[in-house]
């Protein structure tokens, strides 16, 4: 039985990034069941990122360098973090595991860590892609032992003689149980039990016993000589972690107005389940709740989800990551640098003037390579590098287009039917014809391919496009 349209159109939005017009034409002729089996199979599909190894010197060595050794090693280290973050864009835009990528980016938000150091970066991001749609409970062991994580909150000073809580309080608040389900004590206990993980300098888990307490500690009304290993399995023990988890995912994934009864009884099949990813997605995104038209064009897309849909969209890919970095940066999210451990705001402070005249010209930017003058959006207001790249109107963005799949679709229709067409696979909402009919009275006087990209320009510059 094919699919209708707009379920198709949901479903690659919100299980990646978005659909070509002739992928979705040829996917409209599939069953539901069978693209949910298709995304699953490829996600199979996939390999680690691997960027050039950047190097951080030992603190000593730093400590040594002259100031302009000291800048120059800055330098590197934010041109490795620049490639691994294009290698990631272009491989989430680009790769068949679209699932398993728009996972890792949840994950990204919810296990956040913020390093200069690339390498540490890369293998965190690889963990997170890795165990993306496996069992939680593994993908919370292998992130609890990642050096990123365990150094952005200083478990290399937890120590048993003075014990560090900024792991065990971020593990309950944001990673697990959330706000209310635990106390002050089973955040010190949890601390006293992390004690001795910690890394090395090239990036694997270390435990230092000597550093490690041994005693009894009380956690969530158990008792025992727990190491973290333990306090791990005794947090997944708990139901309302199932729950936590499924919460999220259903914001992320369906709509941020969660409905409590769906949740409730995902999150018991989740916790049934052994905390299967796979299972509790499948389960999803197969639902006839998932497709209701009331989560459909419910949620504003991040700047990275924008982005990337603008790439698959358009088969577009970044060839630097000058450009691609620039529109994070002035977008208000960069992969890899998050504002802080709670992640990056949602929903609707992802809009403001700035940010929304912005998105209405970009469009323009990169379909026609015109420049862009701009203000960053307000969380990078004081950066620097966003100012300068605000100003730049007449860099561009070193995108490039694979225009021919698109125009060989399009061009044996009538300009009406193709307005129509773009405007139906743009758009999530029904739209009322009239409200884009106008734009035929404004096409330029030139070729049927350059009215064609103007059409795709001037409905992808609207805040309709802005919704998935």
């Amino acid at each position: 039985m094919p699919t209708p349209q707009s379920h198709v159109q949901h479903l690659y939005l919100q299980a990646g990034f978005g659909i070509d017009l002739p992928g979705l034409r040829a996917h409209m002729q599939k069953s539901p069941s069978q693209l949910i089996e298709d995304l699953f199979d490829d996600a199979r599909f996939w390999h680690s990122l691997e960027v050039p190894n950047f190097e951080m010197p030992d603190l000593m060595t730093i400590r040594q360098m002259k100031e302009e050794e000291r800048r120059e090693m800055q330098q590197q280290a934010r041109r490795a973090l620049g490639t691994l973050n294009l290698a990631w864009l272009n491989q989430m835009a680009s790769g068949r595991a679209r699932l398993r990528e728009k996972m890792a980016l949840f994950w990204h938000d919810h296990f956040v860590t913020r390093h200069q150091h690339a390498y540490a970066a890369q293998l965190q991001v690889n963990t997170l892609r890795e165990h993306a749609l496996g069992k939680f409970g593994t993908l919370l062991s292998r992130v609890a032992k990642d050096p990123a994580m365990l150094r952005f909150l200083n478990n290399q000073q937890n120590h048993k003689a003075h014990p560090n809580e900024n792991f065990a309080r971020e593990l309950l608040e944001l990673f697990t149980l959330g706000r209310g389900y635990y106390t002050e004590q089973d955040i010190q206990q949890a601390a006293r039990a992390f004690t001795g993980w910690s890394s090395l300098p090239n990036g694997e888990f270390v435990f230092r016993p000597r550093w490690h307490d041994y005693g009894t500690k009380t956690f969530l009304g158990r008792r025992g000589n727990f190491d973290g290993d333990d306090i791990l399995h005794i947090i997944l023990e708990q139901e309302r972690t199932a729950s936590f988890i499924t919460r999220k995912l259903y914001r992320f994934f369906v709509n941020p107005d969660v409905d409590k009864e769906v949740v409730s009884n995902w999150a018991k099949e989740f916790y049934e389940s052994d905390y299967d990813l796979s299972t509790l997605m499948r389960r999803m995104l197969s639902s006839d709740h998932f497709f209701e038209a009331r989560h459909i064009g419910t949620r504003i897309k991040s700047p990275i989800e924008y982005l990337l849909n603008l790439m698959c969209m358009l088969n577009m890919r970044f060839e630097q990551e000058e450009g691609a970095i620039m529109l994070q940066r002035l977008l208000g999210q960069v992969l890899l640098q998050p504002p802080s451990v709670a992640g990056w705001p949602q929903e609707r402070a992802w809009i403001d003037s700035n940010s929304m005249m912005l998105r209405l010209k970009i469009p323009q930017a990169l379909i026609f390579s015109s420049g862009l003058e701009v203000q960053p959006k307000a969380a990078f207001a004081g950066n620097e590098d966003a100012i300068r790249a605000g100003r730049e109107m007449k860099r561009r963005l070193g995108a490039k287009i694979d225009w021919q799949p698109l125009l060989s679709e399009l061009r044996g229709l009538e300009e009406e039917q193709i307005l129509a067409s773009l405007a139906s696979w743009l758009y999530q909402l029904n739209t009322d014809p009239a409200s884009y009919q106008w734009m035929r009275q404004h096409l330029p006087p030139s070729g049927k391919d350059e009215r064609i990209k103007w059409m795709c320009m001037r409905l992808m510059g609207t805040p309709e496009f802005q919704l998935m």
